[in-house]
């Protein structure tokens, strides 16, 4: 559940969250309540007046930055998945299918995960998640978890970039600080673009480097095996199941590096990958 004194960012949580389950019905109980409290001076709220986030009735952050409080938002929901679910591999990931398979983007923040899966999702593709991917050791499945895309410049994205009717962020001629980042249903990007549970058949790790000539290298299964492996955020909860997954993945699916410094050509990498 998702509270707040401004009606402009309720209503755009529930916009951009709207793939998860809704509020409760009465007499239930919510198993994650936010509360964002808006500031406001004579200006507006968007003139330095302070903002306040609470977990229930905790205090977990406060900002000057209106639009620091979504990514407030994303965490939290995050870091509650992260810290709650046992019976669910979860690795740092995009992750995206094809044809009815699934295509996972393991790698630290930086790397372009969002941006490449929000590109595929142009292509054709469907969207599974650009922040958590979320595989059942039983089935060995991946499932959605159909946050909103979340990029930090929607310049690099030039065929999105000019419809700002679709993004929740900083508006021209407003402060863009740090924090910053603007954020997009995928079903408006592409309509009914949200998955359900595939098996993984490719994992491929991106990583950006603007110096090194952008490509594809094949993975030994030790090498995507570390690769997997540090970027598990629960593996110590569920470190048999998991493992056996792991194990499982790389002996059947293919993987990948994928060196990149261009949306374009990473896209194209992927297309080529994916259509053998």
């Amino acid at each position: 559940m998702v509270r707040s004194t401004s009606p402009e960012f309720a209503a755009q949580a529930r916009r951009l969250f709207c793939h998860f389950r809704p509020e409760p019905a009465d007499g239930a109980k919510a198993d994650l309540t936010l509360s964002f409290l808006i500031g406001t001076t004579a200006e507006g709220i968007n003139s330095g007046s302070l903002h306040r986030c609470y977990s229930g009735c905790t205090p977990i952050g406060r900002t000057s930055s209106f639009y620091q409080l979504f990514r407030q938002l994303e965490w939290q929901l995050n870091l509650f998945v992260v810290l709650r679910v046992n019976d669910r591999c979860i690795l740092h990931a995009g992750a995206v299918s094809r044809d009815g398979f699934g295509v996972v983007f393991p790698g630290p923040s930086g790397n372009g995960k969002s941006v490449l899966t929000m590109s595929l999702l142009l292509q054709g593709y469907r969207y599974l998640s650009d922040e958590l991917a979320v595989i059942d050791p039983a089935s060995g499945e991946l499932h959605p978890f159909p946050k909103p895309i979340g990029i930090k410049d929607i310049s690099v994205c030039p065929a999105l970039a000019h419809r700002r009717e679709l993004w929740w962020g900083p508006k021209p001629g407003e402060n863009i600080d740090a924090g910053s980042c603007w954020y997009v249903d995928p079903e408006d990007i592409a309509p009914k673009s949200v998955s359900g549970p595939v098996p993984v058949r490719y994992i491929v790790f991106p990583r950006y480097d603007p110096s090194a000539r952008p490509g594809l290298e094949e993975l030994s299964p030790g090498q995507a095996m570390r690769g997997l492996l540090n970027n598990s955020v629960n593996f110590p909860r569920i470190s048999r199941e998991g493992l056996h997954l792991l194990v499982k993945l790389v002996q059947e699916a293919q993987c990948f590096s994928l060196t990149t410094n261009c949306l374009v050509q990473a896209t194209e990498s992927i297309n080529e990958l994916t259509s053998r």
